[in-house]
Order: structure tokens, then sequence, then C-alpha cells
């Protein structure tokens, strides 16, 4: 929890120094996604429920020690941690450049928490209490153990984008997108 209650105050002081100051809204949103992205990516794989150490990271040292063959195979297996395919085919893409499990974790959480950045960025008004609210709400901890589904929110906010921007056949694309 302390970890938090540092984020918390690490982004509140940082939009202090930053406020009113158009020219640093993105070094801000920047350091916050870069702290978001450490954070996840440095902890320990272990915290959090156990689907992302008995999940997603069996599924991970599956694709790092498996071919595309033997891949497509667990994909058929309904109780397999690759049964969705676009999820196999990143693990799989992701394991052909290294094998580390810290770099999984960096790696696939980096689009979740750069649409989130994105987002506030856009569309907040107050910066800080976007950020804030989504450490309260525990959407940033869900990133630990919930990658598919972060994964499918991170698409249902670049709908939510579309739809606002009245790109509405884009929205469908991202919404049909997340599926897979």
């Amino acid at each position: 929890m302390v970890v938090y209650a540092i984020q918390i105050i690490f982004i509140v002081i940082l939009d202090f120094l930053t406020r009113g100051n158009k020219r640093y809204s993105k070094i801000y949103h920047f350091c916050v996604f870069i702290s978001m992205v450490l954070i996840a990516g440095l902890r320990n794989p272990e915290i959090g429920l156990n689907d992302f150490a008995n999940g997603y990271i069996y599924g991970w040292r599956i694709a790092c020690n498996s071919s595309w063959t033997e891949l497509f195979g667990y994909m058929d297996n309904s109780k397999s941690a690759l049964k969705d395919p676009g999820f196999a085919v990143i693990c799989k893409l992701l394991s052909l450049i290294s094998t580390d499990e810290f770099f999984f974790q960096f790696v696939i959480n980096i689009p979740y928490f750069a649409v989130l950045c994105w987002f506030v960025r856009k569309h907040s008004c107050n910066y800080a209490l976007s950020y804030i609210v989504v450490i309260a709400l525990q959407y940033f901890t869900l990133s630990y153990y919930l990658l598919r589904p972060m994964c499918a929110i991170m698409f249902i906010v670049l709908a939510i984008d579309s739809i606002i921007e009245n790109r509405n056949k884009r929205g469908i694309i991202y919404i049909v997108a997340k599926r897979y």
C-alpha cells in the first residue's frame, strides 16, 4: 500500500509543479506513464492473484518453449492459458525477443498504460484526480494479474474515444478487436 501512496503523492506533486503550463503537460503524462510501467513491470510475479503466476506466466513459458504449430495446439484447449489466439500470438512474438518474465511484464503493460495516459490527457479536466481515481478504484492493480481483461479495457477506451469523436466505424472495429 505504501507504493500506491507514494505514487499518488508523486502524481499530486508533479501536477502541482506543471499545472497551468501546457508545455509541461506531455512531460507530466510521460512521467506518470513511466512510473506506472515501472511499478507494474518490476513487481514480483507472485504478487496478485494466482492468475498471473499460474496462468499468464505459465502461458508465457509455454510460448517460449514451443513452436508455432505446438502453440496453435494449445489454443484448441479451452483450459489452456493460451486459449485466446491474439494473446497467444503476442506471447509467442514477445518470446522471440526475450524469454525473461520481467520483459513480458513490462511490454504487456505498456499498451494499457499508454492508452490510459493518452485518454486522460485528451479528455480529463483534472489530470491528477483522474490518475488518483484509476489507482483508488484498483484499475492500476488489476493490471498486475488480469492482463487479457486489461487489454480488452484498452480497446474499450479506444472505442469510447472513437465514439466521442463521432468515428463510429472505428469504435465498432475496436469493440470487435477486443474479442481476439
